[in-house]
């Protein structure tokens, strides 16, 4: 698919989608005329990248973890400055989650006081935040 396609589907610009591929995030193929190809496994990998800056992760973190991620390379090792940092991505993600969820509740009550019986109070359930494992030499 050419890139004015797959800048239609997945609503990210041609210009950012070029910055990818400069970045070494996307590696479309190129045609005989020199028009980049998207493959199925480049649109897979587009949203990876947008799914994990979604969390506020930068490029420069995408790159190390999306390889491992899709198979491509191992993972890092479990004690490595990346998975260190992962860890306290994660946990600033859930703390975004648990901020949405207490503005959700705010909202549900507002509704529920309105008599609005459709709503399904979604805020008060639990998110388990996991410790990570102790590093080991």
């Amino acid at each position: 698919m050419l890139i004015s396609e797959l800048a239609r589907q997945s609503g990210i610009s041609p210009r950012m989608l070029r910055y990818y591929e400069d970045q070494g995030l996307l590696r479309p193929v190129r045609k005989a005329s020199g028009y980049r190809d998207y493959r199925r496994a480049d649109q897979l990998r587009l949203a990876q990248i947008s799914a994990l800056q979604a969390t506020g992760m930068t490029l420069e973190v995408i790159r190390q973890i999306l390889p491992p991620l899709l198979g491509e390379t191992p993972p890092a090792h479990p004690c490595s400055p990346l998975v260190k940092a992962l860890h306290e991505q994660r946990r600033q993600v859930l703390d975004a989650i648990q901020e949405q969820r207490r503005a959700l509740g705010i909202i549900d009550q507002y509704l529920s006081d309105l008599g609005q019986v459709d709503v399904v109070p979604v805020a008060n359930q639990n998110l388990e935040s996991e410790a990570p494992l102790a590093c080991r030499g």
